[in-house]
């Protein structure tokens, strides 16, 4: 899509379920990822987390342009990771920014296009963004991708109950310690910090759909509500209790 913001224009606090790879194309401006303040430019390409919380800011005189694009699935920050792309760190090598800025224009292109052939470019446009961002990398063993990937799933699909990492761990075969190590190479979390960040994750999105108390979304996520509490506000900045408040007010403002 296209990234148009208004002269001195903030947009944000916002976090997302979704990767988000945007290439700024002209103008000037910055991108907050967990608090850190990171300076956009042309020619910069850089990649958002599920589970980042993200504020956009455009330059007062010439704020930046681009194209952006959303991709779906908490699966692809382990291969994100093994590109060198961490919340940290965000930014796509600049030799793969055009690229990058090229699988975004076409896969804008056709994004109303709901025909089957349409739907297997679109994912090959992906397909072709991550080639870039590997360009002249050595990639790890294939059995430790394997394993790290295997434990994501995992993860995404029992979040909601106990999972001590020494379980995970042994779902895929590997040593406590050795696996945990694996694991902060390929994505640059612990496991306990990746389970508790895609926890905060999924309670924030029931949140924001207003159909949950406090006290329900940390149960629903598999969490005890005094280190929900302490969780979500290191991830967000906000305790659980004020993001709800803010979305339910955003809600009532866009009915009205």
């Amino acid at each position: 899509m296209d990234d148009h913001l208004l002269p001195g224009q903030t947009y944000g606090p916002v976090i997302r379920d979704l990767c988000i790879v945007e290439c700024c194309t002209g103008g000037a401006g910055a991108v907050s990822v967990n608090g850190v303040r990171f300076p956009v430019r042309p020619g910069d390409c850089y990649i958002l987390l599920p589970g980042d919380r993200v504020i956009h800011y455009a330059d007062e005189n010439t704020p930046r342009e681009g194209v952006w694009c959303a991709i779906d699935g908490m699966r692809l920050v382990a291969t994100l990771r093994r590109a060198g792309i961490r919340s940290d760190a965000p930014f796509a090598p600049k030799e793969a920014f055009s690229e990058i800025d090229r699988q975004i224009r076409f896969a804008i292109a056709i994004k109303d296009d709901r025909s089957p052939s349409a739907a297997l470019q679109r994912t090959a446009c992906v397909y072709r963004m991550l080639a870039a961002l590997f360009c002249g990398k050595d990639e790890p063993e294939e059995g430790c991708r394997t394993a790290v990937d295997r434990a994501i799933a995992i993860m995404e699909t029992e979040y909601h109950t106990a999972l001590p990492v020494a379980k995970i761990a042994a779902q895929v075969g590997f040593e406590r310690s050795y696996f945990s190590v694996l694991f902060r190479e390929a994505t640059g979390l612990s496991p306990h910090a990746y389970l508790t960040a895609l926890r905060v994750r999924k309670a924030a999105a029931l949140l924001e759909a207003g159909e949950e108390s406090v006290e329900s979304a940390a149960a629903s996520v598999g969490m005890e509500e005094s280190s929900f509490y302490r969780a979500f506000r290191a991830a967000l900045g906000i305790t659980p209790s004020e993001y709800k408040k803010m979305h339910r007010e955003k809600s009532r403002r866009t009915k009205n």
